[in-house]
Order: structure tokens, then sequence, then C-alpha cells
């Protein structure tokens, strides 16, 4: 998938990195973590399957999980 769409989600990816780190995240790209002594955090976009390179669908997944829990499964 290349194109003009592709090229505006790269953009927008590396215009989110600094506030991401600013903001104290971890990562690069789709794919960032927030370290915390007590939970697993972390923020991953994904692009829909169904994009194009006219139209890309994502969504932000936030995901929150504590380490007691990770660990006891």
């Amino acid at each position: 998938m290349t194109g003009q769409a592709e090229a505006a989600f790269k953009a927008l990816m590396a215009d989110l990195s600094p506030v991401m780190r600013a903001a104290g995240w971890v990562g690069s790209g789709q794919k960032w973590q927030k370290p915390d002594p007590d939970n697993w955090v972390l923020w991953i976009w994904q692009k829909s399957r169904y994009s194009t390179s006219e139209s890309i669908e994502f969504t932000g997944n936030l995901h929150v999980v504590t380490k007691d829990w990770y660990d006891s499964q």
C-alpha cells in the first residue's frame, strides 16, 4: 500500500512520536508502552485491513493490565 494516504499516516505517526515521548511513552511508529511499576500500559495504532492507497482507517488500541493479573495467568 503506497500513496498519499500511507504517506499521511506515516507523517501522523512521526508527528505523534515527540508528543508521546514528552508524555513519558516509550516506543516508535505504531507501538508504544508507558512505563508503570504496577501495570502494563500499551498503545498500539492498528490499520484496517480494508485500507487502500487512497484511504486508511485506523484505531488506537489502549491496553492497561495489572502486572499481578498478567503474572497470574
